[in-house]
C-alpha cells in the first residue's frame, strides 16, 4: 500500500492521473492464485531475477522521478536497499533513472514534456 502511495503521488506530480488500485496492481505485477493474472511460482534463480529486474526497472525510475519531483520516497528507497541486500548488491550503477535515459536535470515540467517527446518519438 504505501508503495502504491507513493507511485501515484509521484505520478500525479507528472501528469499521470489515472493509476491502478493496490489490489489491480498487485494482480498485474505479482500474479493471483487463479484468474486471469496468474502464474507458477518461480523457482529461486527466477525469483532473484525477476526482483532485479523489477528494482532497476521500476522502483529506481520512480525514485528519481520522485527526487527530481522533489518528493521524499521513503518506501521506495528502503524497497530498493532490501532488494539489494537480499540479492547482494550489484544494482545501483545499472538502474534506470530519469539521466540515464536522457532526462536531464531540469524543472518538472521541461522534463515531463522531454519524456513525452522521447515517448512519441520511439526508441
Amino acid at each position: 500500500e504505501a508503495l502504491g502511495n507513493e507511485r501515484r503521488r509521484v505520478a500525479s506530480r507528472w501528469g499521470v492521473h489515472e493509476m491502478p488500485d493496490d489490489e489491480e496492481w498487485l494482480g498485474i505485477h505479482a500474479g493471483d492464485p487463479d484468474g486471469e493474472f496468474a502464474r507458477p511460482v518461480p523457482d529461486a534463480s527466477d525469483a532473484d531475477t525477476m526482483v532485479r529486474c523489477a528494482v532497476i526497472g521500476s522502483l529506481m525510475p520512480l525514485l528519481s522521478a520522485g527526487e527530481r519531483a522533489g518528493m521524499a520516497m521513503p518506501t521506495t528507497r528502503a524497497t530498493i536497499e532490501l532488494a539489494k541486500a537480499a540479492l547482494r548488491g550489484g544494482m545501483s550503477a545499472t538502474g534506470r533513472s530519469l539521466e540515464t535515459v536522457g532526462v536531464f536535470p531540469s524543472p518538472i515540467d521541461v522534463a515531463r514534456r522531454r519524456l513525452e517527446a522521447m515517448a512519441r518519438e520511439g526508441p
